[in-house]
This record gives structure tokens, sequence and C-alpha cells, in this order.
């Protein structure tokens, strides 16, 4: 299954994509990095897209909050 990524209009972050069945969060940093977040929920995700500071919101609730890899 290929994801869809949403652009997002922040300082750092370009792009995130969901998957709802294996619970990984994407986020693709303007510098090219890419992070997957593992076993975020649904509600977690539906939360930040509806954030007004989107960005805020990651560094509060998503970043060190949960498992995370850096793919590239």
């Amino acid at each position: 299954m290929t994801l869809s990524y949403t652009n997002i209009d922040t300082e750092n972050i370009e792009s995130v994509a969901y998957d709802k069945t294996t619970k990984k969060f994407h986020v693709r940093f303007k510098t090219g990095d890419l992070y997957i977040y593992y076993a975020v929920t649904e509600q977690s995700y539906v939360s930040f897209m509806s954030a007004n500071d989107k960005e805020a919101y990651y560094l509060n609730e998503i970043k060190d909050q949960y498992e995370e890899r850096r793919v590239s």
C-alpha cells in the first residue's frame, strides 16, 4: 500500500502520512529527513491534523512520546 502524504505548512515539517492499519505516522521534514513514529493512535493523528499549531503539537505530543525511527 502506498501512503498518501499531506503537505503541511510549518517551519520544519514538509508533509505527513498516517497508516491506520499499522498505526505508523510518517513525518517528512523540509531537510529531507523522514521519521516514522510507531503505535500512534488515530486520535493523535486527527488531533495533529486539526491543531492550529502543528509544529507545537508535533513537538509536545508526538516527538519523544512514541517510538521513532529515522528512515532517511
